[in-house]
């Protein structure tokens, strides 16, 4: 039986892009990542949020407290309710590749949040981390308005108007 070449090299292939994959790494210099200092309020600004943080560490953990406040005049003028937003803390090294991370995803409320949205995370790195660095991502949906209870799939709806943004991580 003749199978094409094709169908030959496909398992080496696949071989390939797990190897490829498994070596790639996070990384978050396009974020702005701030070097650690102790106790000392930081902010990051992203293209829609502004994080205001201050983090503690422990040997290999770190605890950021704060509040992201949204750039409300870069958003469109019909936001009214944020339904989806997730904020991810980031540790990185200096070159910006994610040693941790951790996702909060937030409450569907009212848009803008009156005072911003706070936060707490913890991350352990497991090891220890010389000069690490601080950043921040975010990936939301707004709307002109809540959903009505009633619809089942409220973004499949062609009248919707609907706000996405994402700053997140990326993979090399």
């Amino acid at each position: 039986m003749y199978l094409p070449r094709i169908l030959l090299r496909l398992p080496l292939l696949i071989i390939a892009c797990c190897l490829l994959w498994g070596c790639s790494t996070l990384n978050v210099r396009h974020l702005s990542p701030t070097l650690w200092q102790a106790d000392t309020p930081a902010q990051v600004t992203l293209k829609f949020w502004t994080v205001e943080y201050i983090c503690e560490r422990e040997a290999n953990q770190f605890t950021i407290t704060g509040r992201a406040l949204p750039r409300v005049n870069l958003f469109p003028t019909w936001s009214a309710w944020m339904s989806e937003m997730e904020l991810t803390a980031y540790v990185c090294d200096p070159q910006g590749k994610v040693l941790v991370r951790k996702t909060a995803a937030q409450e569907s409320a009212p848009f803008p949040p009156p005072a911003g949205i706070p936060f707490t995370f913890t991350l352990e790195t497991g090891t220890s981390v010389n000069n690490p660095a601080i950043t921040f991502g975010y990936r939301m949906i707004i709307l002109p308005a809540p959903p009505s209870p009633e619809t089942t799939y409220p973004l499949a709806s062609k009248n919707t108007q609907i706000f996405f943004a994402s700053q997140e991580a990326l993979r090399q």
